[in-house]
């Protein structure tokens, strides 16, 4: 500077952007940040224009910056790196006061001098975007760094609060401990998605010497969604200076959930919801350079926040996608119990639900994520709702279905059990029956899935076990079913494929031609783990724009553990960790049952109860469809729940518990006249009463009654309107406990049995699940809707005369409509403590339709 005899530093604005920003704006707007003085703020001393550039001056710094640094020293000393984001956070806390976000905080920015940081471009990046308006994001370019940018910049905010400047200088503060950003990549494309769909690491992770309160204020500091964030950047400043300051579990190994205590906590992950607008695209498009159509899919990986979470439904699918790829449609919660669809924008950061729709068993989006089809619990009618909210109307009276397909013909295609396959004009009318009722049996289609032309339908025809399902073509005009190969779950791809999804839990891509329905070359494995559902189908789906989905994640693999009325655990067979269903204990608590899942075969199990090395012994052999097992009084029959010999239905089924001796059935569905599948048991002391109950999914559940030796066919026990479940006998015999949501949400009920006249008790108080007898029968015990193990006190005459929350029991496994632990006799309890399992979420792969041609061209 010659006017004033000292070094100054000129920044120049690259001419691509100088050009879409223009000269009058930017230094217009560059004034408003030329009045910030603070003594670590670099201040700004002119700005101009000269030969079309575009320049601003700062003072001369003979230091290095914060990058500089790093990349010498890898890890700064703590007090240090504290010591330094605590001056930062200074300067950005008086910004912040006068207006002034900076948007752009990362190493590169802070300037060293003796020590001392100095921010740099304070307002530039503000400036630049203020000038630039629209015009900014049509060329392409991105603000912000992306190891640095908060998810809310890398959606296209254009106006975020200080709380995106938090984030980044969490970032900052994390790399100056750990050496290296939360989030890195081979490219920006990379680095972007990890920002949307993870969770940033906790710093002692890398760096075990970091103190906790340390730790626990960058994690809170680099929450994915603001709303986790400190307020302010004082609150940050308070936090990395406070020894006892804690945040949420750091043990977990990634920032995540909880609130902010002077001591732990219970850590959840809250996932934000992903989204990706037109900033961050043409970010990753001018890194790689080229269209849309050309760089390599993108890869992303959904879950929600706790509050719109992804509920892991066994039985449908979780989630679809709109043809046009614009709308995802997923089951989520309903408060204050229950679940209903929500529905994800591709270009929105959250999830809203939609009112109308709750207890969903079948659903299906539009191709253009303009309404939803769905069928609920115990109503067989199809309903049509706009996915912007409103009231859903009928299209068809009775469809009661597993799987549907909103297809680009204008029809709505449905399973419809005792009907065969279905379908509907979108706007309503006559339901048209597909096929003819000779040539096929109605009950093994399913999942249907309109292939292009109209003239063909892609069906699942179930077999006896998912092994031994296969994919099948319906010729509509001909009404013929053909079976064109071995599979659980098929999806039609534009390119001339079929995603055929096998027992495995993979997916193959094998070429197919639509018009004739044909396979016409060799599978090639694609996808491992998706998600199987209960029956063998699996969670994945293909958009005509060709966006893959598929759900992953979810498990439910457990331990089986004692737990006493404190919640103190006591480990019975560490080794035994598998995907179980819930437990059932011996009347004297030696032994337990279990049914078990590997894959997709389901078996019942027994083991000692006791802590030791035991082996477990697998009871069941050839029987399929096998689940909830439970004793007789005196231990040595397990009865449980399977199909025999190709039965049609379901079955209670009888086995000697030393595993010697042939199979019994003692009940079957067809002689007993009940019509629907047998879904739960429980047999009295004596063995002469059978109660069992029915229904699920579409079909309402009920609880019917069967006296061994007299009756003939099966009783109507508790048959109402509405769906009730977990029936189980008192030790005595005297009564029934039992789950209904007749209340407008579940609660336990009790009853006079087998005489159920003679009284009804309410048992839980706002809210029950999971209703089980001590064995004595003095107490009754059940969940509540917070996921506490309650014991309710029962009288001898009946009712309940206490009510005791024992422990939170949501680390345990469980099942609103099947009790999933058990009691043993000295009161303490025989449950599945869930083991950690990935989050469910939705995988996303945009454009994998282009990565499927190049695959082909590449043969």
């Amino acid at each position: 500077d010659l006017k004033h005899a000292r070094k100054v530093a000129i920044k120049v604005l690259r001419p691509e952007l100088a050009a879409v920003v223009g000269a009058e704006r930017f230094l217009s707007e560059i004034r408003t940040t030329a009045n910030l003085q603070h003594p670590h703020i670099l201040p700004l001393f002119d700005s101009g224009e000269a030969g079309g550039f575009l320049y601003y001056v700062m003072p001369y710094m003979a230091g290095e910056t914060l990058r500089d640094r790093i990349d010498r020293e890898k890890q700064l000393p703590v007090d240090e790196a504290v010591a330094i984001a605590s001056k930062v956070s200074s300067a950005l806390a008086y910004a912040h006061r006068n207006g002034v976000i900076h948007r752009d905080i990362k190493p590169a920015n802070i300037l060293l001098e003796d020590g001392e940081p100095q921010v740099a471009d304070f307002g530039i990046a503000l400036a630049v975007q203020q000038a630039g308006g629209g015009r900014l994001t049509e060329t392409g370019l991105s603000l912000g760094t992306p190891y640095y940018m908060s998810p809310e910049q890398a959606t296209g905010d254009r106006d975020p609060d200080p709380r995106s400047d938090l984030y980044s200088l969490g970032c900052v503060t994390f790399e100056m401990l750990a050496g290296e950003p939360p989030f890195s990549g081979a490219t920006a494309q990379s680095v972007l998605a990890k920002i949307l769909t993870g969770e940033a690491p906790v710093v002692t992770t890398v760096r075990r010497s970091v103190p906790l309160h340390v730790a626990s204020a960058v994690s809170r500091a680099t929450q994915r969604l603001p709303a986790d964030r400190f307020p302010d950047v004082a609150s940050f400043i308070s936090a990395l200076n406070d020894p006892s300051y804690r945040y949420g579990d750091l043990s977990a190994g990634a920032g995540g959930g909880g609130g902010a205590t002077g001591g732990g906590g219970i850590w959840r992950t809250a996932a934000a919801a992903l989204a990706v607008t037109t900033v961050a695209l043409a970010a990753l498009l001018a890194t790689r350079g080229g269209t849309a159509t050309e760089f390599e899919p993108l890869t992303l990986r959904i879950t929600m926040p706790d509050s719109q979470r992804i509920l892991n439904s066994t039985d449908y699918l979780t989630a679809v996608l709109s043809d046009d790829g614009s709308t995802l449609v997923y089951k989520g919660p309903e408060l204050p119990s229950g679940e209903q669809l929500w529905v994800k924008r591709r270009d929105e950061p959250g999830a809203v639900p939609i009112r109308g729709t709750s207890g969903p068993v079948m659903f299906t989006v539009s191709p253009d994520g303009s309404a939803i089809a769905f069928i609920q619990q115990a109503d067989p009618a199809l309903r049509v709702v706009p996915t912007a909210g409103g009231s859903p109307r009928t299209v068809a009276d009775s469809a009661q279905a597993i799987g549907g397909d909103w297809a680009q013909d204008g029809y709505i295609y449905f399973q419809d059990f005792g009907s065969g396959v279905s379908r509907v004009p979108e706007e309503g009318g006559p339901v048209e029956r597909l096929g003819d009722p000779d040539r096929y049996n109605d009950s093994d289609l399913t999942w249907p899935s309109a292939l292009p032309g109209g003239e063909h339908v892609l069906l699942t025809k179930w077999g006896n076990t998912p092994a031994s399902d296969s994919i099948a073509v319906l010729d509509i005009e001909r009404g013929e079913v053909r079976t064109i190969a071995l599979g659980v779950r098929a999806e039609y791809v534009s390119t001339g494929h079929l995603l055929i999804g096998g027992n495995d839990q993979t997916v193959a891509v094998v070429p197919f031609d639509p018009v004739a329905g044909e396979i016409t070359g060799t599978a090639r494995p694609l996808l491992g783990q998706v998600r199987g559902l209960q029956g063998g189908a699996l969670d994945f789906q293909i958009g005509a724009s060709g966006t893959l989905l598929y759900v992953s994640g979810g498990g439910s693999r457990s331990r089986p553990v004692a737990v006493d009325r404190e919640g103190v655990v006591t480990q019975i067979q560490e080794d035994w960790l598998e995907q179980f269903q819930g437990f059932a204990t011996t009347s004297d608590g030696s032994r337990f049952a279990a049914s078990l899942t590997q894959g997709l075969q389901t078996d019942v199990w027994t083991r000692d109860a006791t802590p030791g090395d035991t082996p477990p012994q697998r009871m069941t052999f050839g029987e399929t469809d096998i689940t909830r097992p439970t004793w007789s009084a005196s231990g040595d029959t397990i009865f449980y729940i399977g199909v025999l010999d190709g039965a049609s239905s379901t079955q209670v089924l009888a086995r000697r518990a030393d595993g010697t001796g042939n199979v019994a059935v003692v009940l079957d569905v067809d002689e007993v006249g009940s019509g629907r599948e047998i879904q739960e048991i429980d047999v009295s002391s004596d063995g002469r009463w059978f109660v069992y109950r029915t229904g699920g999914g579409v079909a309402s559940r009920d609880i019917l009654v069967f006296e061994r030796g007299v009756d003939e066919v099966g009783r109507g026990l508790i048959a109402e309107s509405f769906n009730e479940h977990s029936p189980m006998i008192s030790p005595d015999g005297r009564y029934l406990v039992y789950g209904s949501n007749e209340s407008g949400q579940n609660e336990v009920y009790a009853r006079t049995f087998p005489d159920i006249s003679g009284g009804k008790w309410v048992v839980s108080s706002g809210g029950g699940t999971e209703p089980v007898w001590s064995k004595d029968g003095r107490f009754i015990y059940y969940r509540d809707r917070n996921g506490r193990m309650v014991e309710a006190t029962w009288s001898d005459a009946g009712g309940v005369s206490g009510r005791e929350v024992l422990f939170d029991a949501r680390g345990f496994f469980a099942d609103p409509v099947h009790p999933g632990y058990d009691v043993y006799p000295d009161g303490r309890f025989l449950m599945g403590e869930l083991a950690d399992s990935p989050e469910l979420g939705v995988v996303w792969i945009e454009n994998f339709v282009e990565q499927l041609r190049r695959m082909e061209r590449s043969r």
